[in-house]
């Protein structure tokens, strides 16, 4: 890919036709790319789908399922801990398929520039996220994937480290935030009259 890419950048000024061999190994390295860019960015997807629906199903079990007197406070923060930091490595994967992504993007765009596409997928997608104004160039990489990356990973953090601190406070005693408290006494107002 290396290859093609210096090539790519190296006749962005001056195009040369290509041969018929060239032409094949351009077309060849395309769909490749087009291949890899679609392994992951459906990845990607389908972790974003999953992460959290895993996640909240695992966490009502652990909360919903247990009786209040035998709640197991090492077990919540242990439990809190091993998603948060879970959560973490997969976002820190998520923004290498983001990174990934951005070089296939480039690398194609090139490719389809030597091919003569005046318009296509890839170059499409660079103009999308790399050009116009600075807030247009912002929006648009807020509301796509990547801000949905952002957003979800932080939402599911969130909910892995309420049930660490849930642990921790069942620890140190403050069981009015998992029992359900006595509800309060009615007071008798005493200025009834006989």
């Amino acid at each position: 890919m290396e290859k093609v890419e210096k090539e790519a950048v190296g006749h962005e000024q001056a195009e040369k036709p290509l041969d018929d061999s060239q032409a094949e190994n351009v077309r060849t390295e395309y769909k490749e790319v087009c291949q890899n860019h679609r392994a992951v960015t459906d990845f990607r997807g389908k972790l974003l789908t999953a992460l959290p629906l895993v996640s909240g199903v695992g966490i009502y079990a652990l909360i919903s399922k247990t009786e209040p007197g035998k709640l197991t406070p090492a077990y919540f923060i242990a439990s809190g801990i091993f998603g948060v930091l879970v959560t973490v490595g997969l976002f820190l994967h998520e923004l290498r398929g983001i990174g990934e992504c951005g070089d296939l993007i480039q690398v194609g765009g090139l490719l389809e520039k030597r091919m003569g596409f005046k318009d296509g997928q890839f170059i499409r997608t660079h103009k999308y996220y790399h050009e116009g104004t600075r807030e247009h160039r912002r929006r648009n990489n807020f509301v796509g994937p990547i801000g949905a990356g952002w957003i979800i990973y932080s939402a599911v953090c969130m909910a892995w480290l309420f049930v660490a601190v849930l642990g921790v406070c069942m620890w140190y005693g403050f069981h009015g935030l998992v029992e359900p408290s006595e509800p309060p006494q009615q007071h008798q107002s005493s200025g009834a009259t006989a």
